[in-house]
């Protein structure tokens, strides 16, 4: 029987795919993700705890030093081998993304 760290277990549990309902609206996030923006909503209520959590992990994301960068794929740039190389890899890491009107 293998033993399960807690940091391993714990990344399973806050990457666990939950609904978060809003208003009249639904959206699926991570846990980690609807705590933050269930925080968030919090902070704009003027709760400073919430927004001192919210800010809190932002700092600890990077948001606010520079070095979260985000970048998008012009593939465009790549020559047809390039593209014949790089499809079948990108076929072997997809994974399927429900939409919130399948449930």
């Amino acid at each position: 029987m293998t033993k399960r760290n807690l940091k391993g277990e714990l990344r399973e549990i806050l990457s666990a795919t939950v609904v978060l309902r809003r208003g009249s609206g639904a959206q699926k996030l991570s846990l980690l993700g609807a705590i933050v923006v269930t925080q968030a909503d919090r902070a704009l209520q003027k709760d400073a705890r919430a927004a001192k959590v919210v800010l809190e992990i932002a700092r600890e994301c990077g948001i606010f030093d520079g070095s979260h960068q985000e970048y998008a794929h012009d593939l465009t740039k790549l020559t047809d081998d390039e593209l014949e190389v790089l499809t079948p890899i990108i076929a072997k890491c997809q994974i399927p993304i429900r939409d919130e009107d399948e449930e």
